[in-house]
């Protein structure tokens, strides 16, 4: 928590949800890996295909449970036509970002696995963790580096010099 007091005396932590976004939060909200949005680009996600993607995990609320949002829903919200959706899903499916769940009765909604997307940014996830991880002096200087990066001293400089050579 920070120090920082708002005007009705509770302390607020910056980086909290609630506080950045205020009232809008208890709307609810959405958890997104961040390396999706780093990376949507590069797995080739069209902007229809990230935007149906996220309506979908908005809809992922736990990790046993899959989504099943109808393409209706997701068209109106999004403002295209439902087959725009259905032809979204179809590319997330071939692309491998999601899994459509076959029914077992003829009432299920249609539902779609997320975790084969979860596997496909693991290693995303892991390289930039790896990035971004803090690392000691040891782990980054080598010889060769220090090599690099160092000046010789003075003594390595004039080592085959005479030392009462006038300059």
């Amino acid at each position: 928590m920070s120090d920082e007091d708002t005007s009705d005396g509770i302390p607020r932590d910056r980086t909290r949800v609630r506080d950045k976004w205020g009232i809008v939060a208890d709307a609810g909200h959405l958890a997104l890996p961040f390396v999706l949005l780093l990376n949507q680009a590069k797995l080739g996600l069209s902007a229809e295909d990230m935007n149906v993607l996220l309506n979908y995990l908005a809809h992922w609320h736990a990790a046993d449970r899959k989504p099943f949002p109808h393409s209706i829903t997701i068209a109106k919200r999004m403002g295209v036509s439902q087959r725009t959706v259905q032809r979204s899903l179809r590319s997330l499916q071939d692309g491998g970002f999601i899994k459509k769940i076959k029914k077992r009765h003829r009432k299920d909604p249609i539902s779609y696995d997320m975790m084969p997307l979860v596997e496909m940014l693991t290693p995303l996830a892991e390289k930039r963790i790896r990035i971004s991880a803090p690392r000691t002096f040891e782990d980054v200087i080598d010889e060769t580096f220090l090599n690099q990066v160092t000046r010789p001293s003075a003594a390595e400089m004039f080592k085959g010099v005479p030392k009462n050579t006038p300059f």
